[in-house]
């Protein structure tokens, strides 16, 4: 990995820090000379992690912490996304209904 400009920082996990996120990206993104599509694009992952991880991870505003780590090579941006959010696994949910005909099986 050629890496030219790496940046990181942590944040609180309060949907509020979102604009301070942002901004770190954005910096980062300047810095780097990230043209405006992928900085969206990088935006949008980032402001989606960053969510899902307080509103389903914490149920909401909390004490914790997120990580974001960025990189960005000749071609490429890197993303390092840590949360202390408790795991998350769908299939713990899944009711199998394996005796059920497939057409009449719950969502």
């Amino acid at each position: 990995m050629n890496v030219s400009i790496q940046s990181e920082a942590m944040f609180p996990a309060r949907l509020g820090a979102w604009s301070s996120a942002r901004a770190f990206m954005e910096r980062f993104c300047a810095n780097a000379s990230i043209n405006r599509v992928p900085s969206l694009r990088l935006n949008l992952i980032l402001e989606e992690l960053f969510t899902n991880t307080i509103n389903h991870g914490h149920r909401g505003d909390c004490d914790s912490h997120i990580w974001i780590g960025l990189a960005s090579g000749p071609s490429e941006t890197f993303v390092v996304y840590t949360d202390e959010a408790p795991p998350f696994n769908p299939l713990a949910m899944a009711k199998a209904q394996l005796d059920v005909p497939l057409d009449e099986r719950e969502i």
